[in-house]
């Protein structure tokens, strides 16, 4: 359920993104930036890469950690060839697979802020 919620929650982070970068026209800068749009599309696509890596971490750890759901009941057969060592390593896929989408995931929200300011950033990673 948590990949699903970030997995969906980086899917829509993308389309504010692109909505975000569609609308900035060369002409008009940001009420709280300085930045043209050139500035602001090359930050926006790189936040669009790592949100969309995020997404497809959380799938495939969605994919995994199904297929180990249907697998292991099959352990009880007497003529199932599936080994606890298969099932351990689809297990450890999708788990590092969950791990490194979230921590791709809670690297990335901080930096949608680095498209105003680094002060926001800063601030953002201070702990009270």
């Amino acid at each position: 359920m948590g990949s699903s919620l970030v997995a969906s929650s980086s899917f829509l982070v993308c389309i504010a993104l692109l909505t975000f970068t569609g609308t900035i026209s060369d002409k008009q800068q940001l009420a709280l930036t300085s930045l043209n749009q050139s500035a602001v599309s090359h930050k926006s696509a790189a936040l669009i890469l790592a949100f969309m890596a995020v997404f497809l971490c959380e799938a495939l750890s969605i994919t995994f950690l199904n297929q180990l759901s249907l697998v292991i009941n099959t352990l009880v057969l007497d003529e199932c060839r599936v080994t606890e060592g298969q099932l351990l390593a689809i297990l450890e896929k999708g788990m590092l697979l969950a791990t490194l989408g979230n921590r791709i995931f809670f690297t990335a929200m901080p930096l949608l802020l680095w498209i105003y300011s680094p002060v926001l950033v800063f601030g953002s990673s201070l702990e009270w």
